[in-house]
């Protein structure tokens, strides 16, 4: 691993392996992620210390392994890769929790209790991350929330869990209306 290591902000919500459920897991998608002094997220592969491409499966590792590489150091989270052929997407809220009390905005504590889903909450602490199964397509995004199907970076987070939240991720299944707008049963 290179000795230069960027430093970056630290997470504000602390980091808890044990937070991540069975479910997620059980699937070797783990990469690991620090951040940059600008405060991006980039994944790293922990075997080479090097910035990596997070749709590329030869860096995805188990979460034991993943977790070895955070726990080695230079590092500042894990992150799990999504995959829509796995079906597990994430539904990004940004901005609706705030960091010193913990609250969060009835708006988006209406999506997470619809979605009764593994919720977590962004290593920012001032959003939440609701990872489901489901075949949703190509993702959506609206103004504070993204639905992400696909790994363009990996969900940075996949740590952090909101308190009283389930520990598995429930099953949807998703649809794009004609209006455009995004639909569950």
């Amino acid at each position: 691993m290179s000795s230069q290591v960027p430093k970056g902000p630290v997470p504000i919500v602390p980091f808890n392996e044990a937070g991540v459920p069975e479910q997620l897991r059980s699937y070797a998608r783990f990469l690991v992620w620090r951040y940059t002094p600008e405060g991006k997220k980039p994944p790293y592969d922990f075997r080479t210390g090097r910035p990596c491409d997070s749709n590329a499966p030869a860096v995805f590792a188990t979460f034991g392994d993943a977790l070895a590489g955070y726990r080695a150091g230079g590092y500042s989270g894990l992150g799990f890769a999504l995959d829509v052929v796995e079906g597990f997407v994430c539904i990004d809220l940004d901005d609706c929790r705030d960091p010193q009390t913990g609250a969060i905005a009835p708006s988006a504590q209406r999506i997470i209790d619809e979605f009764k889903s593994y919720t977590e909450v962004s290593p920012s602490g001032d959003g939440v991350k609701i990872f489901i199964r489901a075949h949703a397509g190509s993702g959506h995004k609206k103004p504070g929330a993204e639905i992400l199907t696909r790994t363009t970076r990996p969900s940075p987070a996949a740590i952090w869990k909101a308190p009283r939240q389930r520990s598995r991720c429930a099953r949807r299944n998703w649809q794009r209306s004609s209006s455009g707008s995004s639909a569950s049963p």
